[in-house]
């Protein structure tokens, strides 16, 4: 199964989600591209285009913050189906 790359999830999120900086590193929080209900779309948008499932230690800021977050956590997801 090949990785999922930032890229291909910022091409996901760029359906629901308005202004995705370049650059996979950049705080999508910080710089207001997410905020509290967002992220549960973001969410909701992830677990349905890569068959995931986010458990309760996996809906955290630090998984969710930036594209390259997302990445990794959507492949440590998937690795684990």
């Amino acid at each position: 199964m090949a990785s999922i790359t930032p890229d291909q999830i910022k091409q996901r999120l760029s359906e629901i989600l308005p202004g995705i900086p370049e650059d996979p590193s950049v705080d999508l929080l910080e710089s207001q591209v997410l905020d509290s209900y967002s992220i549960i779309e973001v969410v909701d948008l992830l677990e349905q285009a890569y068959s995931v499932r986010f458990g309760p230690t996996d809906l955290s800021f630090d998984n969710l913050m930036t594209l390259t977050a997302m990445a990794v956590t959507v492949n440590r997801l998937r690795e684990g189906a």
